[in-house]
């Protein structure tokens, strides 16, 4: 008896013990969470701040559109970088290369290769060319180009621009969510609704607001993408446990693996399949477009890719010093998605790896603002206006573009929720749910691009087949599992179904595109 009760109360100590400790753990687990709540809110307040310095300057849809080509080329150089590179820099393409080793590093080549080629062949002509015909989105470009009465190029355009920035900016909430859940325990769709704020900076200042907060994030995810791998694989000794581990876990440490057939297929589908993407991304092309001085673009193109060489630098030391730093100290991690996440939590205290998460949320904003105004702006330039032309027409200058203005922000609104309700339920990982979409905007414009800039082509039924048959192929593609990437296949087809439509249709401009400016 005396046995028993001795037991019994040895069990209620215990599970009195153990309640205090859970209570202990949830204090200090509040606490935590407080310090780190509060860290986005400071940075969140930066970001509002900046949003109404550019609302002083944005009173024309121009102005909400381009920012009436406005910028240097110091904010054009990172905020066209900043834009592109959402929270798929910090979750998706770590875990990605997690998983294949340092070969994963071929997309990080194929990105900074295939972006230099963007800023020299393309950028100045685009934004000469926009400027002269006063095109605002590419969608009027295209239009104009081809002499297209129809408005046929102007609506498909506008229709892909719409199905592939939803797959996009859902990809980006998706980011959003992840990261409110493992850092505070947030409910996921919490944690996409907490996204949506990115609405109102962009309502308040257009692109101005939009270009400069791509600064000022640009600047900051630069430096934390570097600071912490640096500060990690100091911990662990160097490169040295990384390559052990790499080795007893069978996970390539090297570019080249093998030189063999499939090897080599592989590092020129990783580095096309996605490099081949930047000629037709509107969200980066609109930045060319906006830049003040066109002779300027040469020294936007070089600080650009010195940004983008630097933090996919850091984005793949992430990566590898993942590979070795929680085995190392023996740590959990439920998801390679989540090895920025873990890794700054391991090594700062609260209030501190807060501020430095807002790099995520930074990245993921960059690109929801960055294509959330794209969007607007074709909904505006090519649906609104033309619609209504004939009432803006009998208005008074300053009242149109009251109301082209307020439509704009009305359709960011719009936009949103639409990507809202995609990215209520989804359990794909981010590096394919991003991939989709970057394929999807490339392989519709950007043949079209390169043709419009480099071909004397003047079929619009031509430019109407490339930009259809890029953009379903690259939607439809993926479905066949062939292991050759959408952008390639939908890139081949759709400079051939141009190619074969201008011999058949072939016609003479009414524009002159003949004689274009040198290249950056």
């Amino acid at each position: 008896m005396t046995r028993r009760i001795l037991i019994t109360n040895i069990t209620i100590l215990n599970s009195i013990t153990l309640n205090l400790l859970q209570g202990q753990d949830d204090k200090i687990r509040k606490t935590m969470d407080i310090q780190i709540l509060l860290a986005f809110m400071v940075y969140f307040a930066c970001v509002f701040c900046i949003g109404l310095f550019a609302l002083k300057k944005s009173a024309k849809s121009s102005d909400f559109s381009l920012g009436n080509r406005s910028t240097n080329y110091w904010v054009t150089g990172i905020s066209a970088h900043a834009s592109e590179m959402s929270g798929w820099l910090f979750m998706g393409y770590p875990a990605m290369v997690m998983a294949t080793g340092l070969m994963g590093a071929w997309t990080a080549i194929g990105l900074v290769v295939f972006m230099f080629l963007n800023w020299h062949f393309i950028a100045k002509k685009l934004r000469i060319e926009t400027a002269r015909t006063n095109s605002l989105t590419l969608s009027t470009f295209f239009e104009k180009r081809f002499d297209d009465t129809s408005g046929m190029i102007r609506l498909v355009s506008a229709f892909f621009c719409l199905l592939f920035f939803t797959f996009y900016i859902s990809a980006s909430l998706v980011e959003l969510g992840r990261l409110f859940q493992s850092v505070l325990g947030i409910n996921y769709h919490i944690g996409i609704t907490v996204g949506i704020i990115v609405v109102f900076y962009t309502l308040l200042g257009g692109y101005l607001s939009m270009v400069w907060i791509d600064f000022f994030q640009g600047l900051f995810l630069l430096a934390m993408i570097l600071l912490i791998p640096i500060i990690a694989l100091i911990k662990i000794g160097g490169f040295g446990p990384i390559q052990a581990i790499s080795a007893a876990q069978n996970i390539p440490f090297t570019l080249f693996p093998d030189f063999s057939f499939k090897t080599i297929s592989s590092i020129f589908f990783a580095a096309a399949g996605w490099g081949l993407g930047y000629f037709g991304q509107p969200h980066i092309l609109t930045k060319f477009m906006g830049i003040q001085d066109a002779d300027e673009i040469k020294k936007a193109k070089y600080l650009g890719i010195s940004w983008q060489i630097l933090v996919l630098f850091g984005a793949t030391l992430v990566a590898l010093v993942g590979i070795a730093y929680f085995p190392y100290f023996n740590i959990n991690l439920s998801s390679k998605e989540l090895v920025y996440v873990m890794m700054v939590k391991d090594i700062f205290p609260p209030f501190i790896a807060g501020f430095i998460l807002c790099a995520i949320i930074a990245a993921a904003i960059n690109v929801i603002s960055a294509q959330i105004l794209v969007l607007s702006s074709t909904l505006t330039e090519d649906l609104f206006k033309k619609m209504f032309i004939k009432k803006t027409a009998a208005m008074s200058p300053a009242q149109a573009a009251n109301i082209i203005k307020k439509f704009s922000q009305l359709s960011v609104l719009v936009v949103c929720i639409v990507a809202y309700c995609s990215a209520f339920s989804t359990d794909k990982p981010i590096f394919d749910l991003v991939f989709y979409a970057w394929t999807g905007l490339g392989a519709s414009f950007g043949p079209l691009i390169i043709m419009s800039l480099y071909s004397k082509m003047r079929s619009r039924y031509a430019a109407l087949a490339g930009v259809l048959v890029g953009g379903l192929t690259a939607a439809l593609w993926p479905a066949a599992s062939t292991g050759v990437p959408a952008m390639i296949v939908a890139y081949v087809f759709s400079f051939a179904v141009m190619i074969i439509g201008e011999k058949l249709d072939p016609r003479e401009s009414v524009n002159d595109f003949g004689s274009l400016p040198p290249t950056a």
